[in-house]
């Protein structure tokens, strides 16, 4: 896979500031993967933009002007009880909840991965998914205000073992969420380092020439 003519931008749907067509390009790649994801595990025949406009900021990877890839971001701060009874914690246990603050009630929820299908070969190995997942993942341990990261990841595509493979702690194995088993994990960036092979490693130097790019 050649990355030398992509492009990585950071963007953040609520700030009207930033180019409408790298937005609508956004959206519109989520839209076609999570509509037809979501029609097949749930059986949903319309996709609300509620999930893509609320993130704090997005991954995502260009290729000219198409996105091929993102991951979404969103903080929350379990301080304020409202976030306790957030949708994306449906599935949660009260014990899970606990050992997620176990180090602070700052969290980063990493979800809603996608990668479009022209897209899904291999590069030494791995998937785009998964260098898109250790390169948002590197990014975050670099900052200063998470307390964890957290994700469910779907035990039927193999995700949740890739995740544990970097140093993710399971908080709760083969919940029942959109229909599959998933498992809930949290990485605890001040208390535990990042683990990524080093031939994905290698393969994530390759990407990093996608200079990251705020949409100004």
């Amino acid at each position: 896979m050649d990355f030398s003519k992509l492009q990585f931008f950071v963007l953040k749907p609520g700030e009207f500031k930033q180019n409408a067509w790298l937005i609508n390009s956004a959206f519109e790649h989520w839209n076609q993967v999570w509509g037809n994801t979501l029609k097949e595990l749930d059986g949903l025949s319309e996709l609300h933009s509620d999930d893509f406009t609320r993130q704090d900021e997005i991954f995502c990877l260009f290729s000219e002007e198409k996105c091929i890839g993102m991951i979404c971001h969103r903080l929350v701060d379990l301080r304020y009880t409202c976030h306790h009874t957030d949708s994306y914690f449906k599935s949660w246990t009260p014990e899970a909840m606990k050992e997620l603050t176990r180090y602070g009630t700052k969290i980063l929820i990493g979800s809603q991965i996608s990668v479009d299908p022209d897209w899904r070969g291999k590069t030494g190995g791995y998937g785009l998914k998964e260098v898109l997942s250790a390169f948002s993942l590197d990014s975050l341990f670099a900052r200063n205000d998470i307390d964890a990261i957290t994700g469910t990841m779907r035990a039927d595509r193999g995700m949740h073992n890739l995740f544990y493979e970097f140093g993710a702690k399971a908080l709760k194995r083969g919940v029942s969420f959109h229909g599959v088993m998933v498992d809930l994990v949290a990485f605890y960036p001040r208390q535990r380092d990042l683990k990524i092979p080093a031939d994905l490693r290698a393969v994530m130097d390759q990407l990093a020439a996608a200079k990251i790019k705020k949409a100004a």
